[in-house]
């Protein structure tokens, strides 16, 4: 049975908003109070763009533009709401990295830890990730690509250690550009009679 069945359609739908926009009657790239950004922020620029639009929609409009979009009527027609999703802000994704149970931080804080190493994030770093991803308007799939880029070489160098050690292993600016470029502190080897603090073993 499916009756108790929730089921959600979700994408980025490129190339809807300017159907529905003509749907509306506007046409071109500015639509009532959409703002014009700088050309290097042309993505996020259009991502608000068809937020502004989808949001400003009719259900009328949205449905009869998502049959021409190419979806099924019968299907369109089951669809009881429909909601535009705003892109998120910087706030947003900080908190994605440091509240969501999904974080790429924790996860990759996680799986060092069950190595013995603190893995630390400086503070200028999650300042450019969270600026980056947001630029690239693809959400929080940004930062968890961004995250694992910059710890490659340090989960390369110390993670397939045949050795255990302790430590704090830190994540700079720097490799943003050039993952090689982490930073070690207090590295100790562990001896079979050292137990490895829980603190590393935990989210």
């Amino acid at each position: 049975s499916s009756e108790n069945m929730l089921f959600f359609l979700g994408g980025a739908f490129n190339g809807l908003s300017d159907i529905v926009a003509k749907k509306m009657g506007k046409q071109g790239r500015t639509l009532g109070f959409i703002k014009t950004y700088e050309e290097k922020n042309k993505e996020i620029d259009e991502a608000l763009r068809s937020y502004d639009i989808f949001s400003m929609a009719s259900r009328e409009e949205m449905v009869e533009s998502l049959i021409e979009y190419g979806m099924l009527s019968e299907l369109v027609g089951r669809i009881p709401t429909i909601v535009a999703l705003k892109p998120l802000s910087n706030e947003d994704l900080t908190k994605v990295l440091f509240e969501s149970e999904a974080s790429p931080i924790k996860r990759q804080q996680y799986l060092f830890g069950q190595s013995g190493y603190n893995l630390k994030f400086t503070d200028e770093f999650i300042t450019k990730i969270v600026e980056k991803s947001s630029k690239s308007a693809v959400g929080t799939r940004a930062l968890d690509s961004y995250i694992k880029e910059a710890v490659v070489y340090a989960s390369f160098d110390l993670l397939t250690l045949e050795k255990t050690q302790t430590g704090d292993v830190i994540i700079t600016a720097d490799c943003i550009s050039d993952a090689s470029k982490y930073e070690k502190s207090n590295i100790k080897l562990v001896s079979a009679t050292t137990t490895v603090p829980a603190n590393f073993m935990t989210l």
